[in-house]
């Protein structure tokens, strides 16, 4: 498992855990991000926020929020 926000442009991976308080899990969930959901990383967050893709959708996050997101490759 990695934080999310390690990982690069392109990369397939699915969310392992979510690290953060009740308000932080539910705010991701309102975005689709929960345990199991495999997202796209369609720009890494090298430089600012991520853009990612969940399903048909592209969302954007920031890098506080991509380091508590623990994934896995696919």
């Amino acid at each position: 498992m990695i934080p999310l926000l390690y990982g690069k442009n392109g990369e397939l991976v699915e969310v392992v855990k979510l690290v953060g308080g009740k308000s932080f899990i539910d705010k991701l969930a309102s975005m689709g991000i929960y345990s199991g959901t495999r997202l796209k990383i369609i720009r890494d967050g090298d430089y600012g926020a991520m853009i990612l893709g969940v399903g048909n959708t592209r969302i954007g996050i920031g890098r506080g929020m991509a380091q508590k997101i623990l994934v896995r490759p696919v």
